[in-house]
């Protein structure tokens, strides 16, 4: 019978092995200086974080308050850090002065005089100095320096904006630049290789379009342009 018992208890083991596996979690969290916190920086943290000044652990749900907040794996909910926040996936928000980043962020990062980076955004990231989206950017970039995303969805507004793939619109005071383009540019500059839409501005260039070059307005709505 304890046999019997025994095989059963493996077979659920190597069956369910997230269960088994799962990292342990605490409602609460104070942390100095990795390893001077209440639990290790393997456990999880599903209510509040409190980081004085610097703390790390795998998940966080929940608030997440300090000067640098490192999460290893998925921070779900807030994180506001006085220099900066960290997260390997950063679903909900960031919000730091100086520096926000994360792998993945669905949802808000918003810095007052920093930058915020991440690879993939879905969602929005304000900042007064520049925002990055390394890969892909489902949303909208707001700043005042620049904004670079390799892929848009969505719409770039500051006064520098580059990307390579725009699908959606760039506003720019000075310059935007888009190797491939189909949407909407609008500042005293304005460049793409390949476009299928409308520029708006002082000096407009469409380098494989009707016109490669025209003042004021251009555009290309060619089929060739969207190949």
């Amino acid at each position: 019978m304890k046999g019997a018992i025994r095989i059963w208890v493996l077979l659920l083991g190597a069956a369910l092995p997230g269960a088994a596996l799962a990292a342990p979690s605490t409602p609460v969290q104070l942390s100095l200086w990795p390893p001077i916190q209440l639990v290790s920086e393997d456990w999880d943290v599903s209510g509040f974080r409190l980081t004085l000044p610097y703390g790390e652990n795998l998940d966080v749900a929940g608030l997440d308050l300090g000067f640098a907040n490192i999460v290893r794996s998925q921070a779900s909910g807030v994180q506001i850090g006085l220099l900066w926040n960290q997260a390997a996936g950063a679903y909900g928000a960031q919000l730091s002065p100086l520096f926000n980043y994360a792998n993945v962020l669905c949802g808000v990062q918003a810095t007052v005089i920093g930058v915020n980076n991440a690879d993939d955004v879905s969602g929005i990231q304000v900042a007064p100095l520049m925002n990055v989206a390394i890969t892909d950017l489902q949303g909208v970039q707001l700043a005042l320096g620049g904004n670079h995303a390799d892929t848009v969805r969505g719409a770039q507004i500051s006064l520098l904006n580059h990307s390579e793939r725009l699908f959606g619109a760039q506003i720019g005071p000075i310059s935007n630049y888009a190797t491939t383009m189909q949407g909407f540019q609008f500042g005293l500059i304005n460049y793409s290789r390949r476009a299928t839409g409308i520029q708006i501005g002082l000096l407009n260039f469409m380098q494989d379009g009707p016109l490669p070059f025209f003042p004021l307005i251009n555009l290309n709505f060619s089929r060739r342009a969207q190949q």
